[in-house]
């Protein structure tokens, strides 16, 4: 079994995800043992807690340091938006392999920075879209590229959350400074990246958003002004001519994480929801009497990824996607070949959240840099 040793950077949410997934990999997999060498994270105790409880065997308070320790292999970067750019690239300058949580980066310019230095130093690299992932979401994506639904014509995706009305505290989410963008970088690389994955490269895009709660409270509860977005809803015109809408909220009371799709082609349609991912939906043409759409439980030996996972109709759950993702990402590693979602994908994506904010400022469709 291939040995890697994995430095990862942050101790909050995304860490432990990550963490729980490298842990499971030699159990579903069986040929790569990720060894958890060392974590980073700002607070001392808080840090050094986690690693005893996840089990790293050393903690820093310096990402740096942690880059340059020799026993890391493997660099995951786990940090806020505002801590991408910068662990990244010394990561790649210290010619070590880097995976990075979505969005790539605060805006364009800098994703492009981040690309460039991955690729003049010729280590791995990837980005985190791990809903790419799902077992449904891979036959999605085989029954589009086989033709099953035929060319697709138009589709509707939406991902709602309501946990930003659930409190008034200001934290980094809520500044263009340290996020690059509101809900649509939060939530809305998720869809982006899962539409260009499924259907293609994005020709132009039209926006419009809401700021649902002007102000927050920060530590010393004084009154701070919120300058992104909570709620959009973006137009959008597709290279192969399809077109589609896109809606993206932390706003909506209810509704927890409720990530969704519809695509139509000439010849049939898909449904997703992400409360039920392993559920896919498909319609195609049949006799009149049996016709509608039909649910898959996606968790058959034959269909995506689940020869590493349970008997039929045994379900699997979200962290199993970072597990998958993290997994192949060291398979990619440990054979020094390319990766995807990668930095250039993670670039492309911002490239369509830059033409969504400037669209939002010019009251007018933008078209989508190429990269």
């Amino acid at each position: 079994m291939k040995t890697l040793g994995i430095g990862l950077l942050g101790t909050g949410f995304m860490g432990k995800a990550h963490t729980q997934a490298y842990r499971s990999i030699p159990i579903y997999m069986g040929d790569i043992n990720p060894r958890l060498i060392a974590i980073y994270g700002r607070s001392p105790g808080k840090t050094r807690d986690v690693a005893e409880k996840y089990g790293y065997l050393k903690y820093y308070t310096d990402w740096l340091e942690l880059i340059k320790d020799n026993g890391v292999e493997v660099v995951d970067n786990s940090l806020p938006n505002f801590l991408h750019h910068d662990p990244s690239v010394s990561a790649a300058e210290e010619g070590k392999p880097i995976i990075c949580e979505k969005p790539l980066a605060r805006n364009l310019e800098e994703a492009l920075d981040m690309v460039r230095a991955v690729e003049k130093a010729g280590v791995i690299h990837g980005v985190i879209f791990n809903k790419r992932w799902f077992p449904s979401i891979r036959l999605a994506k085989k029954l589009i590229e086989d033709g099953v639904i035929g060319k697709v014509s138009h589709f509707r995706f939406a991902y709602h959350q309501d946990w930003a009305s659930r409190s008034r505290v200001m934290t980094w989410r809520f500044k263009r400074k340290l996020a690059g963008y509101g809900v649509l970088g939060d939530q809305g690389s998720h869809v982006i990246d899962m539409i260009r994955f499924l259907i293609g490269d994005f020709s132009r895009v039209l926006g419009r958003s809401r700021i649902a709660l002007g102000e927050r409270f920060g530590e010393d509860g004084a009154r701070e002004k919120v300058d992104v977005e909570d709620v959009i809803t973006i137009l959008v015109e597709m290279e192969n001519r399809a077109i589609g809408t896109v809606e993206v909220s932390r706003f909506s009371l209810g509704r927890k994480n409720y990530f969704t799709f519809e695509i139509y082609g000439e010849e049939g349609a898909l449904y997703f929801d992400m409360e039920r991912l392993n559920e896919l939906w498909v319609y195609t043409r049949a006799p009149p009497e049996v016709e509608g759409f039909k649910r898959i439980l996606v968790t058959e030996g034959e269909h995506p990824f689940y020869k590493y996972f349970w008997p039929a109709g045994h379900t699997i759950g979200w962290v199993e996607s970072f597990t998958l993702q993290l997994y192949y990402f060291l398979k990619a590693v440990e054979e020094d070949r390319e990766y995807s979602p990668n930095f250039r994908d993670g670039a492309k994506v911002n490239a369509v959240m830059d033409a969504v904010y400037e669209s939002l400022e010019e009251g007018r469709f933008i078209e989508v840099k190429e990269i």
